[in-house]
């Protein structure tokens, strides 16, 4: 009996443990927080807009992220869209891994020729279970392009700049989740549809 009523004391405390972590981690991300500039984008990343755009977004990703994916899914496009047909949008999608596959996810894209990295991410993000298949990473690039990626990938240049870049994201920037997305320089809830980010930006919805 005692034995019972401690496995249910404990049971109630790991409850207890999670929601109070589960409520602290809803509040971190729904609260403005200053990140400041950024640095200039990676490899690895992909940018849209003009350099001088009066609005910038940073968006931090994580290949094997599930919100991540529904996030590319759902408001991505619009606001690539939107930063391609005018002057006011930038948005910078920025690979932050955390985990070996989403590096080698990330590495993949670094290793992509600039006019296809984002037909790659998109494919990748609306296929999730591609993202899994580390090995095939070069069959998944356009025919012409798979042996530069096989090269690119087989070296540590590129998957060490990810990491690098990681690694400065969460120390000097406080990236610690993904998605985060930084507007002007404060992050934004952590899933916002593209209704939301007009809103915060002052943008008028389309």
């Amino acid at each position: 009996m005692i034995l019972d009523r401690l496995t249910t004391i404990l049971v109630v405390m790991a409850v207890i443990v999670m929601t109070l972590l589960i409520i602290g981690i809803s509040h971190s991300q729904g609260t403005p927080r200053v990140v400041g500039d950024l640095p200039p984008p990676q490899r690895s990343d992909i940018v849209f807009g003009a350099p001088d755009a009066m609005h910038k977004v940073d968006i931090f990703v994580s290949m094997t992220c599930p919100h991540c994916q529904r996030l590319a899914r759902e408001t991505l496009g619009k606001l690539v869209t939107r930063a391609k047909t005018s002057n006011e949008l930038r948005v910078t999608i920025r690979q932050h891994p955390l985990n070996a596959v989403s590096l080698e996810a990330a590495t993949f894209l670094g290793c992509m020729p600039d006019e296809v990295r984002h037909e790659a991410f998109t494919g990748l993000m609306q296929r999730p279970h591609l993202i899994s298949a580390v090995t095939n990473w070069p069959k998944l690039a356009p025919a012409e392009h798979q042996a530069a990626i096989a090269v690119c990938m087989e070296k540590d240049a590129m998957r060490d700049s990810v990491v690098s870049n990681t690694l400065t994201y969460r120390k000097q920037y406080g990236i610690q989740v993904t998605p985060t997305i930084v507007v002007d320089g404060f992050t934004a809830p952590g899933f916002a549809s593209p209704h939301e980010l007009s809103e915060i930006l002052g943008m008028p919805n389309e």
